[in-house]
């Protein structure tokens, strides 16, 4: 039985009037229906703990001990549309976790994560999408690097999307058509399972051997189930900023909202608030007049188009 503190919350590039932590990182909570909140994690012995990718024990034989930091942060989570008692949590640096009696129970799946170039942890957790058609179908956005997909010697090369087609016990990574694989959001279509949208930030570099070098963002599309991905065309400038929400929304899956924002001083200018009516296509600038957005929600029960 091992106490923790489940906490919802992503870290987001720092901007103007945020609180910061004390890396220097601005945060915010990512609220679905809950912000904080304690829970036990005894840790199911049906657990798939490592991958073939990470040979060493990560953080020790044992996880969610007291004192092991790499288990307190949980950057994403993701209810079950079809067993509210299924829930999935996306860690820090230490993988997935799900749990099928409503929390009672967790384990941890990391079969298909790719390690850490320094072979001590995973990349970060930022975003899970569960298939609406199938629920056994689900993806992870990671981040790490940035950078390529390759090689694998890149800090980035553990991070973009993975896919589940079991539930979570096993994953694979796709990040064919990345130029950089971190990835912030990734959506799925309603209407079609096989159209995915991955939300990719625009950061600068601060490992070796590519340190100081800028890697652009964006969105990017998927219409093969992540298979493979190619960009699409935003406003000039937003490659240089971070996702910071993304939503698809309407009956026919074809409304888009999208908020953008620096990453450190990695850019000079914060480029908010974009729309797309033609499921990506084509975009254009909403903010309101004299107004930052930094993050979006909306009403699910609202009529959009």
């Amino acid at each position: 039985m091992n106490l923790g503190i489940l906490r919802v919350e992503r870290r987001i590039p720092q901007a103007p009037d945020l609180t910061t932590d004390p890396k220097g990182h601005a945060m915010k909570r990512f609220f679905i229906s809950v912000v904080l909140f304690a829970v036990t994690l005894p840790i199911a012995q049906h657990t798939y703990s490592q991958t073939n990718d990470c040979p060493v024990e990560i953080n020790g034989s044992r996880r969610g001990e007291p004192g092991n930091i790499q288990d307190n942060m949980f950057h994403s989570l993701a209810i079950d549309p079809t067993n509210e008692n299924v829930v999935y949590a996306g860690t820090e640096a230490n993988g997935i976790f799900k749990t099928t009696d409503g929390g009672t129970r967790w384990m941890r799946l990391r079969r298909g994560l790719k390690c850490t170039a320094q072979h001590n942890s995973y990349s970060q957790i930022f975003d899970i999408a569960i298939d609406p058609a199938n629920a056994q179908t689900l993806y992870a956005s990671a981040v790490n690097g940035p950078g390529p997909p390759a090689p694998v010697t890149y800090p980035s090369a553990s991070a973009g999307v993975y896919k589940s087609t079991d539930g979570g016990l096993t994953w694979t990574q796709y990040t064919s058509g990345f130029t950089n694989t971190y990835t912030c959001y990734v959506l799925v279509d309603s209407t079609n399972p096989n159209r995915l949208y991955a939300g990719i930030g625009g950061v600068r570099s601060t490992f070796p051997p590519t340190l100081g070098q800028f890697f652009d963002g964006g969105l990017w599309l998927s219409t093969n189930g992540g298979t493979s991905w190619s960009s699409l065309s935003l406003p000039t400038g937003v490659n240089t900023n971070v996702p910071m929400n993304l939503v698809i929304l309407g009956a026919n899956q074809q409304t888009i909202y999208a908020s953008w924002q620096l990453h450190r001083n990695d850019s000079t200018t914060a480029y908010r608030q974009t729309k797309s009516t033609d499921a990506g296509q084509t975009w254009g600038f909403i903010n309101p007049p004299g107004r930052l957005v930094y993050s979006l929600n909306y009403r699910r029960d609202a009529p959009v188009d």
